[in-house]
This record gives C-alpha cells, sequence and structure tokens, in this order.
C-alpha cells in the first residue's frame, strides 16, 4: 500500500505538471470573470491525475468495477466539461444514474430498493457541493487530504477499513501530490474532473460504511464545513429567488477571500481547521446514541450559521 500511496502521489504531481505546462494549449484555460476568486488566466483540468490515479489504484486491489467505473464516468464528464462546457442537466442527470449504479452494484446487500434514488442523489449532491467550494486555491485539495485521512481512521478504529477506504485514501494522496501548484498560489485549478470525482468519492464512501443513523452522521462530519456553507449559501439564493444553476460567489469562503480581503491560504486553512476539529470531535463521541450525535452536529450547524451571518453582515453589501 506506501507504494501505491506514493504512486498516487507522483499521479497528483504530474497532472497538475502536465495542464502547468500544456493545458492552455490545450484549451483548458479558466478565464476570469466577474464570479471569479481569480483575476489570472489558468490552466485548468489537473484534476485529471486523480482520476488516473483512483482508475490505476482501483484496477490494482481488484476492486468491483460497479464501484470505479460511474465514479470514473462523472470525472471524465468533469473533464469533457473542463475543456468544453455541458449544460447543467445532462450532467446531472449522468451523476444520477451513476450513483444509482454504484449503489445498486456495491451497496445493496444493506440498502432497500426504494433507498437507492435517495442515495443516488445524495452522492450527486456531495460531488456539486464539492464542485462549487472549490473556488479557490487549496481549499478542496486540503479538504480532501483532511477528509479522506480522518474517514480511514475512524474506520481503522471501528474495524471497517478495507480496499474502498484505501482508494480513497490514495486519492487523497494524489490531492497532497497537486497542492504545490495549488498553494499559496494557483498555478493550476484541478477543475471539474477533480472536484466531482472527490466528491462523489466521498459521498460513495458514506454510502457505502452508513449501515445506520449513527454512522452517516460521524461519516458526513469529516467535510462539515462544505455541506454547512453550501446548505446555508443555497438557503439564503432560494430565499432571493435567484437561480440555483447560475455561477455566483456568494458562498462564506468566497465572500471572505473576495469582499473581505483575506488570502485563499488563509481561508483555506480556517476551514480545514473547523473540519479537523468538528472531525476529531465526533470520533472522540463515536460511542455516543445516534441522538447525542445529531445534537452535537445540529448545535456546530447553528454556530455556523451565526458566524456566516456575521461575515455576510460585516463583509457583503448585498446581504
Amino acid at each position: 500500500m506506501i507504494f501505491l500511496y506514493v504512486l498516487s502521489l507522483l499521479f497528483g504531481v504530474a497532472g497538475a505538471a502536465l495542464f502547468f505546462h500544456k493545458g492552455a494549449a490545450g484549451g483548458f484555460l479558466d478565464n476570469p470573470n466577474h464570479r471569479s476568486s481569480h483575476r489570472v488566466t489558468t490552466p485548468k483540468g489537473a484534476g485529471l491525475g486523480f482520476l488516473v490515479s483512483f482508475v490505476a489504484v482501483a484496477w490494482w486491489l481488484e476492486t468491483d468495477p460497479l464501484f470505479w467505473l460511474p465514479l470514473a464516468l462523472v470525472s471524465f464528464m468533469g473533464f469533457v466539461d473542463d475543456r468544453m462546457g455541458l449544460p447543467a442537466l445532462p450532467r446531472l442527470v449522468i451523476q444520477l444514474i451513476a450513483g444509482s449504479v454504484l449503489v445498486f452494484g456495491v451497496c445493496t446487500c444493506y440498502i432497500t430498493w426504494w433507498s437507492i434514488p435517495a442515495w443516488a442523489l445524495f452522492m450527486a449532491g456531495t460531488a456539486n457541493c464539492y464542485n462549487f467550494m472549490d473556488g479557490i486555491d487549496g481549499i478542496a485539495a486540503l479538504t480532501a487530504v483532511a477528509g479522506f485521512s480522518m474517514v480511514a481512521y475512524y474506520l481503522h478504529l471501528v474495524g471497517a477499513f478495507d480496499d474502498y477506504v484505501r482508494v480513497s485514501l490514495c486519492t487523497g494522496a494524489a490531492c497532497l501530490g497537486f497542492l504545490p501548484y495549488n498553494l499559496p498560489k494557483a498555478r493550476v485549478f484541478m477543475g471539474d474532473t477533480g472536484s466531482l470525482l472527490i466528491g462523489f468519492l466521498f459521498g460513495a464512501i458514506v454510502c457505502r460504511f452508513s449501515l445506520n443513523v449513527h454512522e452517516f452522521l460521524i461519516l458526513v462530519s469529516f467535510i462539515f464545513p462544505f455541506y454547512c456553507d453550501e446548505l446555508i449559501t443555497m438557503a439564503l439564493r432560494l430565499k432571493q429567488r435567484e437561480n440555483l444553476l447560475e455561477p455566483h460567489r456568494q458562498h462564506i469562503y468566497q465572500i471572505l477571500a473576495n469582499e473581505g480581503g483575506f488570502s485563499h491560504l488563509s481561508v483555506a486553512i480556517f476551514y480545514v481547521t473547523i473540519q479537523i476539529i468538528v472531525g476529531f470531535l465526533m470520533i472522540i463521541m463515536h460511542k455516543q446514541p445516534a441522538v447525542v450525535l445529531f445534537f452535537l452536529l445540529t448545535l456546530l450547524f447553528l454556530f455556523f450559521g451565526v458566524l456566516s451571518y456575521s461575515i455576510r453582515k460585516k463583509y457583503y453589501e448585498k446581504f
């Protein structure tokens, strides 16, 4: 496994280096606009290194094709979108189909048939949440490294560690290899190729190991700030009757980096710090009943909501 972790790390580096040098020639460019948090045209699509690492490791470990093929399809669709752009609706349909295939093929031993659409929607939602939160330097890759590490530690702690977790750890290693090209100032972006793969993989791991509500609450806590920021921002945009499919920069992390003037690095570290604190708090309390964990996450969500309100009130004129 050490060999696979090192190989994944190198795939992450190679993908970032390739798009840094050749991304512009291939047409993989992110041109900034008034919705962007960046001011310089930057190559995107470097998450291709994550995809190659993911497929190679899954094949090496002989994991079920119904696990890695749907994920690879979603990531490849993101790769095509990075190059030429795709409409939102077909992308969502493909994600839901991929999620349904994955759940039906890998998790049906303990998931009822009627819950398959719900899990598919959860995975697609997590993938898009992760994609929307990938808007400043370092935040998505750092979150992946921390999130997958906590997933692996917790599942090892409870004796549920298997090849699916090893695949996710290798993806985290690929993100670690990518980071030098993305922090402290981005020279490449992972693009939808990377962010959709990471988000969908995280959702798939949650699905596979959520034997009950108790496990679900613990596992989703490992990217807690992403879920919070996305849900709160979505609710506010719905309240303002905005089109959720239109690009924007109203997430808290975007407001801090743009209107607040904080560096991308400091905002990314702030989010990952919250993520680690919440994740390990849930790990420490993992033997408590589900109702206690739910109450704790609710309090933490309310705290994030108050923090969100304070930040928007101070920095965001539209609020």
